[in-house]
Protein backbone atom coordinates (compact mmCIF):
# COMPACT_ATOMS: atom_id res chain seq x y z
CA UNK A 1 0.00 0.00 0.00
CA UNK A 2 2.97 2.49 1.01
CA UNK A 3 4.53 1.80 -2.19
CA UNK A 4 0.99 2.22 -4.53
CA UNK A 5 0.35 5.85 -2.53
CA UNK A 6 4.64 6.90 -3.08
CA UNK A 7 4.59 6.23 -6.72
CA UNK A 8 0.89 7.60 -7.04
CA UNK A 9 1.31 10.92 -5.29
CA UNK A 10 5.60 11.20 -7.03
CA UNK A 11 4.96 14.02 -8.70
CA UNK A 12 2.65 15.82 -5.54
CA UNK A 13 6.00 15.00 -3.27
CA UNK A 14 8.21 16.23 -5.46
CA UNK A 15 6.68 19.70 -4.54
CA UNK A 16 7.44 18.95 -0.97
CA UNK A 17 10.57 21.02 0.18
CA UNK A 18 10.78 20.43 4.10
CA UNK A 19 8.65 19.19 6.73
CA UNK A 20 8.90 21.43 10.17
CA UNK A 21 8.50 20.25 13.50
CA UNK A 22 6.89 23.26 15.35
CA UNK A 23 5.93 24.07 19.26
CA UNK A 24 1.87 24.14 18.87
CA UNK A 25 0.59 27.22 19.00
CA UNK A 26 -3.13 25.40 19.87
CA UNK A 27 -1.92 25.13 23.57
CA UNK A 28 1.20 27.88 24.61
CA UNK A 29 1.04 27.20 28.10
CA UNK A 30 2.49 23.35 26.89
CA UNK A 31 5.05 23.88 25.08
CA UNK A 32 5.95 19.61 24.75
CA UNK A 33 2.93 19.91 22.65
CA UNK A 34 3.86 19.95 18.81
CA UNK A 35 2.61 19.94 15.72
CA UNK A 36 4.49 18.61 12.19
CA UNK A 37 3.46 20.34 9.10
CA UNK A 38 4.36 21.04 5.18
CA UNK A 39 5.19 24.82 4.69
CA UNK A 40 4.37 26.94 1.59
CA UNK A 41 3.92 30.76 0.80
CA UNK A 42 -0.11 30.55 1.08
CA UNK A 43 -0.83 28.11 4.32
CA UNK A 44 0.45 25.36 6.49
CA UNK A 45 -0.41 21.68 5.79
CA UNK A 46 -0.75 20.29 9.24
CA UNK A 47 0.28 16.35 9.38
CA UNK A 48 0.24 15.48 12.77
CA UNK A 49 -0.23 17.21 16.07
CA UNK A 50 1.45 15.49 19.24
CA UNK A 51 -0.12 15.73 22.55
CA UNK A 52 0.10 14.50 26.20
CA UNK A 53 -1.36 11.48 26.52
CA UNK A 54 -2.86 12.00 29.88
CA UNK A 55 -4.67 14.88 28.57
CA UNK A 56 -5.97 14.83 25.44
CA UNK A 57 -6.62 11.03 24.12
CA UNK A 58 -9.92 9.95 24.38
CA UNK A 59 -11.43 6.08 24.68
CA UNK A 60 -11.78 6.24 20.51
CA UNK A 61 -8.37 5.87 19.84
CA UNK A 62 -6.63 3.44 17.00
CA UNK A 63 -2.82 1.94 16.99
CA UNK A 64 -1.09 2.17 14.01
CA UNK A 65 2.95 0.41 13.67
CA UNK A 66 5.35 3.78 12.90
CA UNK A 67 8.96 2.68 11.73
CA UNK A 68 8.46 -0.54 14.01
CA UNK A 69 6.39 1.36 17.34
CA UNK A 70 3.18 1.34 18.29
CA UNK A 71 1.16 4.71 19.06
CA UNK A 72 -1.89 6.11 19.66
CA UNK A 73 -3.19 8.59 17.49
CA UNK A 74 -7.00 9.65 17.27
CA UNK A 75 -8.52 12.16 14.88
CA UNK A 76 -10.11 15.27 16.28
CA UNK A 77 -12.25 17.73 15.85
CA UNK A 78 -10.42 20.29 14.38
CA UNK A 79 -9.32 17.89 11.25
CA UNK A 80 -5.97 16.47 12.42
CA UNK A 81 -4.45 13.78 13.45
CA UNK A 82 -2.95 13.39 16.63
CA UNK A 83 -0.41 11.02 18.33
CA UNK A 84 -0.27 11.03 21.79
CA UNK A 85 2.39 9.94 24.13
CA UNK A 86 3.71 9.74 27.63
CA UNK A 87 6.46 12.50 27.37
CA UNK A 88 9.07 10.41 29.23
CA UNK A 89 8.83 8.51 25.93
CA UNK A 90 9.45 11.58 23.44
CA UNK A 91 12.56 10.84 22.30
CA UNK A 92 11.90 7.12 20.45
CA UNK A 93 8.24 8.30 19.32
CA UNK A 94 10.24 11.44 17.45
CA UNK A 95 12.57 9.22 16.24
CA UNK A 96 9.74 6.52 14.95
CA UNK A 97 8.26 9.42 13.38
CA UNK A 98 11.09 10.93 11.44
CA UNK A 99 12.10 7.56 10.48
CA UNK A 100 8.43 7.13 8.65
CA UNK A 101 8.69 10.30 6.76
CA UNK A 102 12.42 9.81 6.21
CA UNK A 103 11.66 6.41 4.46
CA UNK A 104 8.25 7.84 2.64
CA UNK A 105 9.11 11.21 1.33
CA UNK A 106 13.16 10.45 0.92
CA UNK A 107 16.43 12.35 2.18
CA UNK A 108 15.68 14.86 -0.45
CA UNK A 109 12.91 16.45 1.75
CA UNK A 110 14.41 18.75 4.17
CA UNK A 111 13.36 18.36 7.92
CA UNK A 112 13.54 21.15 10.17
CA UNK A 113 12.74 21.40 14.15
CA UNK A 114 12.05 24.76 16.01
CA UNK A 115 13.01 25.01 19.33
CA UNK A 116 12.65 28.47 21.35
CA UNK A 117 13.97 29.82 24.84
CA UNK A 118 11.20 28.33 26.52
CA UNK A 119 11.29 24.65 25.09
CA UNK A 120 14.36 23.92 24.14
CA UNK A 121 14.41 19.80 23.83
CA UNK A 122 15.21 18.34 20.54
CA UNK A 123 16.21 15.15 19.63
CA UNK A 124 19.56 14.45 17.84
CA UNK A 125 18.35 12.36 14.50
CA UNK A 126 19.83 12.30 11.23
CA UNK A 127 18.84 14.31 8.59
CA UNK A 128 17.09 16.81 10.96
CA UNK A 129 17.90 20.94 11.24
CA UNK A 130 17.88 23.11 13.99
CA UNK A 131 15.96 26.34 13.87
CA UNK A 132 16.29 28.52 16.93
CA UNK A 133 13.37 31.19 17.45
CA UNK A 134 14.42 33.53 20.84
CA UNK A 135 13.25 36.45 22.43
CA UNK A 136 15.00 38.12 25.04
CA UNK A 137 15.70 42.02 26.36
CA UNK A 138 19.23 42.83 28.33
CA UNK A 139 17.29 43.46 31.36
CA UNK A 140 16.88 39.66 32.46
CA UNK A 141 20.33 38.90 32.71
CA UNK A 142 19.28 35.22 32.35
CA UNK A 143 18.22 35.78 28.84
CA UNK A 144 22.12 35.74 27.92
CA UNK A 145 22.64 32.80 29.72
CA UNK A 146 20.42 30.85 28.37
CA UNK A 147 20.99 31.90 24.84
CA UNK A 148 24.17 30.81 25.16
CA UNK A 149 23.62 27.58 26.83
CA UNK A 150 21.43 26.71 23.99
CA UNK A 151 23.72 27.52 21.55
CA UNK A 152 26.65 25.62 23.05
CA UNK A 153 24.97 22.67 23.94
CA UNK A 154 23.10 22.24 20.31
CA UNK A 155 25.13 21.52 17.08
CA UNK A 156 25.00 24.33 14.30
CA UNK A 157 21.89 25.75 13.52
CA UNK A 158 20.28 25.60 10.37
CA UNK A 159 18.73 29.24 11.13
CA UNK A 160 18.06 31.62 14.30
CA UNK A 161 15.27 34.10 14.69
CA UNK A 162 16.08 36.35 17.70
CA UNK A 163 14.93 39.51 18.94
CA UNK A 164 16.99 40.69 22.20
CA UNK A 165 17.10 44.23 22.88
CA UNK A 166 18.77 46.82 25.45
CA UNK A 167 21.72 43.78 25.49
CA UNK A 168 24.78 44.94 27.41
CA UNK A 169 27.31 42.57 25.89
CA UNK A 170 28.02 40.99 22.76
CA UNK A 171 28.39 37.04 21.89
CA UNK A 172 31.91 35.83 21.71
CA UNK A 173 33.46 35.92 17.75
CA UNK A 174 34.15 31.88 18.66
CA UNK A 175 30.23 31.56 19.38
CA UNK A 176 28.69 28.66 17.61
CA UNK A 177 25.53 31.17 16.71
CA UNK A 178 27.92 32.84 14.27
CA UNK A 179 28.26 29.57 12.35
CA UNK A 180 24.57 29.19 11.64
CA UNK A 181 23.53 28.98 7.84
CA UNK A 182 20.95 32.06 8.54
CA UNK A 183 20.47 34.52 10.92
CA UNK A 184 17.40 37.48 11.17
CA UNK A 185 18.36 39.73 13.94
CA UNK A 186 16.24 42.51 15.26
CA UNK A 187 18.40 44.08 18.13
CA UNK A 188 19.70 47.90 19.15
CA UNK A 189 22.55 47.94 16.73
CA UNK A 190 25.23 45.55 14.12
CA UNK A 191 27.03 44.67 16.93
CA UNK A 192 25.52 43.74 20.11
CA UNK A 193 24.93 41.32 20.85
CA UNK A 194 24.98 39.86 17.99
CA UNK A 195 28.28 41.07 15.67
CA UNK A 196 27.35 41.18 11.88
CA UNK A 197 31.67 41.10 11.67
CA UNK A 198 31.61 37.77 13.52
CA UNK A 199 29.02 36.04 10.95
CA UNK A 200 30.31 33.32 8.95
CA UNK A 201 26.79 31.88 7.52
CA UNK A 202 24.95 31.87 4.32
CA UNK A 203 22.33 34.49 4.92
CA UNK A 204 21.74 37.69 7.27
CA UNK A 205 18.91 39.35 8.35
CA UNK A 206 18.98 42.39 10.33
CA UNK A 207 16.80 44.93 11.86
CA UNK A 208 18.10 47.92 13.93
CA UNK A 209 17.08 50.98 15.72
CA UNK A 210 20.64 52.92 14.78
CA UNK A 211 23.39 52.20 13.29
CA UNK A 212 26.56 54.04 12.83
CA UNK A 213 28.32 54.49 9.39
CA UNK A 214 31.66 52.72 10.28
CA UNK A 215 29.79 49.47 10.92
CA UNK A 216 28.57 49.25 7.10
CA UNK A 217 31.72 50.28 5.39
CA UNK A 218 33.44 47.96 7.06
CA UNK A 219 31.45 44.91 6.46
CA UNK A 220 31.83 45.65 2.39
CA UNK A 221 35.07 46.38 3.15
CA UNK A 222 35.99 43.17 4.44
CA UNK A 223 33.98 41.31 2.24
CA UNK A 224 35.98 43.12 -0.79
CA UNK A 225 39.12 42.11 0.84
CA UNK A 226 38.58 38.28 1.14
CA UNK A 227 39.33 38.25 4.43
CA UNK A 228 35.26 37.36 5.92
CA UNK A 229 32.31 36.45 5.12
CA UNK A 230 33.54 33.81 2.28
CA UNK A 231 30.41 31.71 2.33
CA UNK A 232 27.87 34.89 2.36
CA UNK A 233 25.22 34.98 0.26
CA UNK A 234 22.55 37.51 0.81
CA UNK A 235 22.65 40.73 3.57
CA UNK A 236 19.47 42.63 4.22
CA UNK A 237 20.26 45.79 6.68
CA UNK A 238 16.85 47.56 8.16
CA UNK A 239 17.84 50.90 10.22
CA UNK A 240 14.70 51.67 12.09
CA UNK A 241 15.48 55.05 13.30
CA UNK A 242 17.87 56.82 10.55
CA UNK A 243 18.12 56.85 6.84
CA UNK A 244 21.32 55.55 5.45
CA UNK A 245 23.18 58.22 4.22
CA UNK A 246 23.26 56.52 0.52
CA UNK A 247 25.97 58.38 -1.53
CA UNK A 248 28.56 58.73 1.64
CA UNK A 249 28.30 54.92 2.32
CA UNK A 250 28.80 54.31 -1.73
CA UNK A 251 31.44 56.91 -2.14
CA UNK A 252 33.39 55.01 0.81
CA UNK A 253 32.88 51.54 0.00
CA UNK A 254 34.24 52.11 -4.02
CA UNK A 255 31.11 51.19 -5.59
CA UNK A 256 31.00 50.30 -9.71
CA UNK A 257 27.98 51.67 -12.14
CA UNK A 258 26.51 49.98 -14.63
CA UNK A 259 25.41 52.49 -17.11
CA UNK A 260 21.73 53.68 -16.20
CA UNK A 261 20.26 53.46 -19.80
CA UNK A 262 21.42 49.37 -18.73
CA UNK A 263 19.15 46.36 -17.07
CA UNK A 264 21.40 44.92 -14.19
CA UNK A 265 20.57 41.71 -13.70
CA UNK A 266 18.03 40.44 -10.40
CA UNK A 267 19.89 39.06 -7.58
CA UNK A 268 17.06 36.78 -6.03
CA UNK A 269 17.60 33.31 -4.21
CA UNK A 270 15.82 30.82 -2.11
CA UNK A 271 15.54 31.37 1.72
CA UNK A 272 17.43 28.82 4.06
CA UNK A 273 14.48 28.86 6.46
CA UNK A 274 11.31 30.89 5.61
CA UNK A 275 7.84 31.06 7.70
CA UNK A 276 4.72 30.04 6.76
CA UNK A 277 2.59 32.80 4.46
CA UNK A 278 6.50 34.61 3.65
CA UNK A 279 8.20 34.68 0.56
CA UNK A 280 10.71 31.37 0.02
CA UNK A 281 13.27 33.40 -1.80
CA UNK A 282 14.94 37.05 -0.98
CA UNK A 283 14.03 40.16 -1.75
CA UNK A 284 15.19 40.99 -5.18
CA UNK A 285 18.09 43.16 -5.82
CA UNK A 286 18.23 44.97 -9.11
CA UNK A 287 20.34 47.41 -8.49
CA UNK A 288 23.23 49.73 -10.93
CA UNK A 289 25.99 49.14 -8.44
CA UNK A 290 28.15 46.45 -6.98
CA UNK A 291 31.48 45.74 -5.22
CA UNK A 292 33.95 43.24 -6.61
CA UNK A 293 36.11 40.58 -4.07
CA UNK A 294 39.92 41.22 -4.71
CA UNK A 295 40.36 37.48 -3.97
CA UNK A 296 38.50 35.82 -6.99
CA UNK A 297 37.40 38.85 -8.73
CA UNK A 298 33.46 37.30 -7.14
CA UNK A 299 31.05 39.93 -7.38
CA UNK A 300 28.39 41.03 -4.97
CA UNK A 301 25.35 43.72 -6.40
CA UNK A 302 24.38 46.76 -3.23
CA UNK A 303 21.20 48.44 -3.14
CA UNK A 304 20.76 51.48 -0.72
CA UNK A 305 17.07 52.39 -0.52
CA UNK A 306 16.41 55.04 2.27
CA UNK A 307 16.95 52.55 5.58
CA UNK A 308 17.46 49.16 3.71
CA UNK A 309 20.92 48.03 2.89
CA UNK A 310 21.03 44.96 0.61
CA UNK A 311 23.61 42.82 -0.49
CA UNK A 312 23.14 39.97 -2.83
CA UNK A 313 26.75 37.52 -3.71
CA UNK A 314 26.99 36.49 -7.22
CA UNK A 315 28.94 32.90 -8.20
CA UNK A 316 29.38 34.99 -10.89
CA UNK A 317 33.17 37.12 -12.01
CA UNK A 318 33.10 40.43 -12.90
CA UNK A 319 33.48 39.45 -16.61
CA UNK A 320 31.08 36.86 -16.16
CA UNK A 321 28.39 39.60 -14.40
CA UNK A 322 28.86 42.22 -17.15
CA UNK A 323 27.72 39.71 -19.75
CA UNK A 324 24.21 39.49 -17.76
CA UNK A 325 23.55 43.20 -17.63
CA UNK A 326 21.01 44.14 -20.76
CA UNK A 327 20.02 47.23 -22.58
CA UNK A 328 17.15 48.69 -21.25
CA UNK A 329 14.05 48.48 -23.76
CA UNK A 330 11.84 50.38 -21.60
CA UNK A 331 14.23 52.75 -20.05
CA UNK A 332 12.51 55.14 -17.43
CA UNK A 333 13.74 58.42 -16.71
CA UNK A 334 14.82 59.63 -12.97
CA UNK A 335 13.61 62.22 -11.40
CA UNK A 336 16.64 63.22 -9.00
CA UNK A 337 16.54 66.59 -6.66
CA UNK A 338 16.87 66.94 -2.74
CA UNK A 339 13.92 66.36 -0.22
CA UNK A 340 13.40 69.57 1.00
CA UNK A 341 11.99 70.53 -2.83
CA UNK A 342 9.84 67.16 -2.59
CA UNK A 343 6.80 69.50 -2.78
CA UNK A 344 7.42 71.70 -5.59
CA UNK A 345 9.12 68.92 -7.79
CA UNK A 346 6.30 66.52 -7.32
CA UNK A 347 3.68 69.44 -8.03
CA UNK A 348 5.55 70.17 -11.37
CA UNK A 349 5.25 66.56 -12.56
CA UNK A 350 1.35 66.44 -11.26
CA UNK A 351 0.74 69.37 -13.19
CA UNK A 352 2.36 68.00 -16.40
CA UNK A 353 0.69 64.77 -16.20
CA UNK A 354 -2.58 67.06 -15.37
CA UNK A 355 -2.37 68.90 -18.86
CA UNK A 356 -0.77 66.05 -20.91
CA UNK A 357 -3.04 63.08 -19.92
CA UNK A 358 -6.10 65.58 -18.65
CA UNK A 359 -8.51 65.01 -15.61
CA UNK A 360 -10.76 62.50 -16.94
CA UNK A 361 -8.17 59.92 -15.51
CA UNK A 362 -7.72 59.10 -11.78
CA UNK A 363 -4.13 59.97 -10.24
CA UNK A 364 -3.34 57.66 -7.17
CA UNK A 365 -0.71 58.82 -4.46
CA UNK A 366 0.64 55.68 -2.20
CA UNK A 367 2.31 56.99 0.70
CA UNK A 368 4.29 54.01 2.20
CA UNK A 369 4.78 54.86 6.62
CA UNK A 370 8.33 55.84 7.46
CA UNK A 371 9.32 54.92 11.06
CA UNK A 372 8.37 57.80 13.17
CA UNK A 373 4.89 57.76 11.52
CA UNK A 374 5.89 59.96 9.21
CA UNK A 375 3.72 60.68 5.76
CA UNK A 376 4.51 62.19 2.52
CA UNK A 377 1.74 63.67 0.84
CA UNK A 378 1.66 66.69 -1.51
CA UNK A 379 -1.42 68.54 -1.42
CA UNK A 380 -2.32 68.35 -5.02
CA UNK A 381 -5.58 69.14 -7.21
CA UNK A 382 -7.26 66.33 -8.18
CA UNK A 383 -4.91 63.35 -6.47
CA UNK A 384 -6.23 60.66 -4.50
CA UNK A 385 -4.14 59.43 -1.29
CA UNK A 386 -3.60 55.86 -0.37
CA UNK A 387 -1.67 55.06 2.86
CA UNK A 388 0.20 51.11 3.13
CA UNK A 389 2.20 49.90 5.90
CA UNK A 390 3.68 46.21 6.19
CA UNK A 391 6.10 44.75 8.63
CA UNK A 392 6.34 48.21 11.17
CA UNK A 393 6.40 48.25 14.80
CA UNK A 394 3.03 48.48 16.01
CA UNK A 395 1.04 51.66 15.94
CA UNK A 396 -1.13 52.90 19.22
CA UNK A 397 -4.41 54.68 18.61
CA UNK A 398 -2.59 58.22 19.06
CA UNK A 399 -0.39 57.10 16.26
CA UNK A 400 -2.57 56.02 13.96
CA UNK A 401 -5.16 59.21 14.39
CA UNK A 402 -2.25 61.01 14.08
CA UNK A 403 -1.80 59.45 10.60
CA UNK A 404 -5.31 60.02 9.17
CA UNK A 405 -5.26 63.51 10.14
CA UNK A 406 -2.74 63.92 7.77
CA UNK A 407 -5.00 63.71 4.46
CA UNK A 408 -8.70 65.03 4.16
CA UNK A 409 -9.97 61.44 3.60
CA UNK A 410 -7.55 58.75 2.07
CA UNK A 411 -9.19 56.62 -0.39
CA UNK A 412 -7.49 53.22 1.00
CA UNK A 413 -5.78 52.45 4.21
CA UNK A 414 -3.95 49.41 4.30
CA UNK A 415 -1.93 48.15 8.11
CA UNK A 416 -1.25 44.96 9.13
CA UNK A 417 0.07 47.15 12.25
CA UNK A 418 -2.81 48.04 14.42
CA UNK A 419 -3.28 45.55 17.31
CA UNK A 420 -2.43 48.00 19.72
CA UNK A 421 -5.12 50.21 18.63
CA UNK A 422 -7.79 49.24 21.48
CA UNK A 423 -10.95 51.28 20.10
CA UNK A 424 -12.04 53.89 17.74
CA UNK A 425 -14.55 56.46 18.16
CA UNK A 426 -17.56 57.10 15.96
CA UNK A 427 -16.01 60.66 14.79
CA UNK A 428 -12.69 58.78 13.79
CA UNK A 429 -11.36 59.74 9.98
CA UNK A 430 -10.97 56.06 9.21
CA UNK A 431 -14.63 55.20 9.41
CA UNK A 432 -14.62 57.68 6.12
CA UNK A 433 -12.22 56.35 4.01
CA UNK A 434 -13.34 54.78 0.90
CA UNK A 435 -11.23 51.54 1.69
CA UNK A 436 -9.82 50.04 4.88
CA UNK A 437 -7.68 46.71 5.03
CA UNK A 438 -6.95 46.08 8.11
CA UNK A 439 -5.44 43.79 11.36
CA UNK A 440 -7.40 44.66 14.52
CA UNK A 441 -8.92 43.32 17.64
CA UNK A 442 -12.08 42.56 17.81
CA UNK A 443 -13.39 45.34 19.75
CA UNK A 444 -12.05 47.96 17.00
CA UNK A 445 -12.74 46.25 14.31
CA UNK A 446 -16.86 46.73 15.42
CA UNK A 447 -15.89 50.28 16.65
CA UNK A 448 -15.18 50.69 12.65
CA UNK A 449 -17.85 48.72 11.53
CA UNK A 450 -20.81 50.26 13.00
CA UNK A 451 -19.64 53.65 12.17
CA UNK A 452 -18.03 52.94 8.74
CA UNK A 453 -18.99 54.84 5.64
CA UNK A 454 -16.75 53.89 2.97
CA UNK A 455 -17.68 51.31 0.31
CA UNK A 456 -15.27 48.19 1.00
CA UNK A 457 -13.49 47.13 4.01
CA UNK A 458 -11.34 44.20 4.43
CA UNK A 459 -10.51 42.93 8.43
CA UNK A 460 -8.36 40.06 9.53
CA UNK A 461 -9.14 39.86 13.27
CA UNK A 462 -6.58 39.28 15.74
CA UNK A 463 -9.03 37.37 18.27
CA UNK A 464 -12.20 35.32 18.13
CA UNK A 465 -14.85 37.38 16.95
CA UNK A 466 -18.61 38.42 18.97
CA UNK A 467 -21.37 37.21 17.12
CA UNK A 468 -23.57 39.98 18.44
CA UNK A 469 -21.32 42.40 16.84
CA UNK A 470 -21.98 41.04 13.08
CA UNK A 471 -25.45 40.88 13.80
CA UNK A 472 -26.38 44.16 15.06
CA UNK A 473 -23.71 45.61 12.02
CA UNK A 474 -26.54 42.92 9.70
CA UNK A 475 -29.64 44.30 10.81
CA UNK A 476 -28.58 47.77 10.64
CA UNK A 477 -27.41 47.44 6.86
CA UNK A 478 -31.33 45.64 6.37
CA UNK A 479 -33.12 48.55 8.30
CA UNK A 480 -31.11 51.18 5.51
CA UNK A 481 -30.47 53.03 8.56
CA UNK A 482 -26.56 53.13 7.58
CA UNK A 483 -23.90 51.65 5.32
CA UNK A 484 -25.55 52.88 2.56
CA UNK A 485 -22.40 53.53 -0.21
CA UNK A 486 -21.32 49.63 1.31
CA UNK A 487 -20.38 47.35 -1.47
CA UNK A 488 -18.04 44.60 0.09
CA UNK A 489 -17.33 43.67 3.71
CA UNK A 490 -14.56 40.27 4.40
CA UNK A 491 -14.05 39.31 8.52
CA UNK A 492 -10.83 37.01 8.93
CA UNK A 493 -10.72 35.72 12.02
CA UNK A 494 -7.73 33.04 13.32
CA UNK A 495 -7.71 29.11 12.46
CA UNK A 496 -8.17 28.47 15.83
CA UNK A 497 -11.60 29.68 15.72
CA UNK A 498 -14.74 29.26 13.19
CA UNK A 499 -17.71 31.23 12.97
CA UNK A 500 -20.84 29.24 13.75
CA UNK A 501 -22.93 29.34 10.57
CA UNK A 502 -25.91 28.27 11.29
CA UNK A 503 -26.51 30.07 14.45
CA UNK A 504 -25.34 33.34 12.48
CA UNK A 505 -27.76 32.70 9.60
CA UNK A 506 -30.83 32.20 11.82
CA UNK A 507 -29.82 35.31 14.05
CA UNK A 508 -29.62 37.43 11.00
CA UNK A 509 -33.12 36.00 9.34
CA UNK A 510 -31.11 35.31 5.68
CA UNK A 511 -32.98 34.18 2.53
CA UNK A 512 -32.36 31.20 1.32
CA UNK A 513 -32.08 30.42 -3.04
CA UNK A 514 -33.26 26.48 -3.47
CA UNK A 515 -30.08 24.13 -3.40
CA UNK A 516 -30.77 22.73 -6.75
CA UNK A 517 -30.23 26.44 -8.30
CA UNK A 518 -26.74 28.30 -8.85
CA UNK A 519 -26.65 31.82 -7.75
CA UNK A 520 -25.04 34.56 -9.17
CA UNK A 521 -21.92 35.80 -8.15
CA UNK A 522 -20.58 38.73 -6.74
CA UNK A 523 -17.37 39.81 -7.26
CA UNK A 524 -16.30 43.94 -7.88
CA UNK A 525 -13.48 45.81 -8.90
CA UNK A 526 -11.15 46.96 -5.21
CA UNK A 527 -11.07 50.68 -4.81
CA UNK A 528 -7.55 50.22 -5.37
CA UNK A 529 -5.04 47.37 -5.82
CA UNK A 530 -1.42 47.98 -6.63
CA UNK A 531 -1.43 43.61 -7.15
CA UNK A 532 -2.61 43.01 -10.75
CA UNK A 533 -3.70 39.21 -10.03
CA UNK A 534 -5.68 40.88 -6.89
CA UNK A 535 -7.62 43.58 -8.40
CA UNK A 536 -11.16 42.77 -8.18
CA UNK A 537 -12.80 41.35 -4.27
CA UNK A 538 -13.26 37.70 -3.78
CA UNK A 539 -16.24 36.01 -5.34
CA UNK A 540 -19.28 35.57 -3.48
CA UNK A 541 -21.40 32.36 -4.67
CA UNK A 542 -23.80 31.80 -1.69
CA UNK A 543 -27.64 30.50 -1.91
CA UNK A 544 -28.14 32.71 1.40
CA UNK A 545 -28.43 36.50 1.34
CA UNK A 546 -30.75 39.35 3.24
CA UNK A 547 -32.88 42.01 1.70
CA UNK A 548 -32.38 45.89 3.05
CA UNK A 549 -35.84 47.35 3.63
CA UNK A 550 -35.78 51.18 2.34
CA UNK A 551 -34.43 50.14 -1.32
CA UNK A 552 -35.62 46.42 -1.63
CA UNK A 553 -31.49 45.71 -2.40
CA UNK A 554 -29.78 42.63 -1.82
CA UNK A 555 -26.72 41.63 -0.50
CA UNK A 556 -24.96 37.85 -0.64
CA UNK A 557 -23.20 36.59 2.73
CA UNK A 558 -20.97 33.69 2.79
CA UNK A 559 -19.97 32.40 6.12
CA UNK A 560 -16.59 29.71 5.31
CA UNK A 561 -15.43 28.56 8.76
CA UNK A 562 -13.11 31.66 9.38
CA UNK A 563 -13.92 33.91 6.98
CA UNK A 564 -17.42 35.90 6.56
CA UNK A 565 -18.00 37.51 3.29
CA UNK A 566 -20.74 40.41 2.92
CA UNK A 567 -21.22 41.47 -1.45
CA UNK A 568 -24.30 44.32 -1.55
CA UNK A 569 -25.48 44.42 -5.34
CA UNK A 570 -27.38 46.85 -6.83
CA UNK A 571 -29.88 45.10 -7.70
CA UNK A 572 -33.68 44.43 -6.13
CA UNK A 573 -34.49 41.41 -4.79
CA UNK A 574 -36.95 40.40 -7.72
CA UNK A 575 -33.69 41.54 -10.17
CA UNK A 576 -31.24 39.45 -8.21
CA UNK A 577 -33.42 35.99 -8.65
CA UNK A 578 -34.12 36.54 -12.19
CA UNK A 579 -30.40 35.63 -12.17
CA UNK A 580 -30.13 32.38 -10.57
CA UNK A 581 -30.30 29.92 -12.45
Amino acid sequence: MKNIIKSSQATRFRRIGRIVYEIDNMDLWNTNYRKIYIPSESNEDVILRCWDMSEKLRKDYFQLNVSGRILDFEYITCRYHMVAFNQCNKESVFESIHNYFLDFFGDTVKNQWIVNNYMPYFPRLPNLSLILIFWGTGNDKGNMKNLQKIISSSPTMTHIKMSFWEANETLKPESKFYQAESIAIQQDNLTVPVNLGSFQGRQTFFRCNTCRNFDLIEFVNRWKSGEAFQKLEHLEIVIDNDDIPINRILDEIGVKYIDATKTPPTHTLPKVYFETVCKPNTYPINAHTYVVRETDNRVASISIQEKTLSFGVWSETEEEFLAMVKLSQNHVPIADFHPKYDQSVFGAIHNYFLDFFGNSIEYIWIARLTHGCKLLIPRLQNLSECVYTSGFPELSTEEFEKILSSSSVFKLVNMDNLTRVERFGPESKLCQVESIQLKLNDKAILDVLHHFQGRQAFFTCSSSFEIEGWTEFVDKWKSGEVFQKLEYLRVKIPSRHEFPQTEILNAVGVNYIDATKTPPTHSLPKVHSWRVRRRYTDPIISHTYVVRETDNRVASISIQQTTILFGVWNKTEEEFLAMVK
